[in-house]
């Protein structure tokens, strides 16, 4: 098991009633390393442009700042009672956030080719956690890289294969990415963009080797590309006769359904 931080987000300008107010991008789910060591590569955020979304103020506060995140997910991440401390600004569907800008809470690396700091639309955005605003580093996860291509997003991969960022990089050079959330989290509370942390007990995987922690990575490797074949595959599996039954239509069809490319480069150490 793991325990990372959850952080609330960057701040999204948007144009409402003819006058400009910052609201804030929503939960960074810890889809790269952990929310905080993942943050050094965000290049975009992803809502559910299916689900409705709120945009609320705090009763008591003296700002204009307001904070979006999806109407469902309210109630977990700002309390049952939220409806005693924060009012709402308005609803809105989360296709009205796609294409918006924001301002990444962490400028350490240079962007290159692709576009950057921007809140793309994808399917996969869960109303179960977090609050329907998803960090995006495409370096570092599978459904990142995929919305990434979808999208033409910057990739940013500034770790090693050690899992270390680089000597140069402020504050955590030469540090192992799980060594450096404490170290990030400060920084964000110094730059005054952190809105709220807290911890999370989850699953994480782990080498069976060695049980350190696994990092998502993507990097050059060859493909035998089977998803060509997947249709004729399919088709030649429904003539055999599977004894029992159950098992061409489930585990192996299942899996010729769910066909991916198959990856043969192979990097292991003994």
């Amino acid at each position: 098991m793991s325990v990372l931080d959850a952080v609330e987000a960057p701040h999204v300008a948007h144009r409402d009633n003819h006058t400009h107010r910052d609201v804030n991008g929503g939960w960074l789910r810890p889809a790269v390393f952990g929310a905080m060591d993942g943050l050094v590569s965000n290049v975009a955020l992803a809502g559910s442009p299916s689900r409705e979304y709120v945009e609320l103020h705090k009763k008591k506060s003296d700002d204009d700042e307001t904070i979006v995140l999806a109407l469902t997910r309210a109630p977990a991440v700002l309390g049952e009672d939220y409806g005693a401390r924060w009012e709402s600004v308005r609803t809105f569907p989360g296709a009205e956030l796609v294409a918006k800008k924001y301002k990444r809470p962490l400028d350490w690396v240079q962007y290159k080719e692709g576009k950057h700091e921007l809140i793309i639309g994808e399917d996969f955005v869960s109303a179960e956690e977090g609050t329907g605003v998803v960090h995006m580093a495409p370096a570092f996860g599978a459904d990142d890289y995929a919305a990434g291509q979808r999208n033409g997003l910057a990739f940013l991969q500034p770790v090693n294969l050690r899992g270390e960022f680089p000597s140069t990089m402020p504050l955590v050079g030469g540090m192992f990415v799980k060594d450096a959330d404490a170290v990030i989290l400060e920084e964000l509370k110094r730059r005054g963009v952190l809105w709220k942390s807290a911890q999370f007990e989850h699953a994480y995987p782990h080498c069976w080797r060695c049980e350190t922690p696994l990092l998502y990575y993507a990097r050059t490797s060859w493909f035998v590309r089977t998803t060509e074949f997947k249709d004729a595959m399919l088709v030649r599996n429904a003539r055999v006769d599977w004894h029992p039954a159950e098992v061409g239509a489930g585990r192996f069809g299942e899996w010729l359904t769910n066909n991916i490319d198959w990856a043969v480069s192979r990097d292991r150490y003994w």
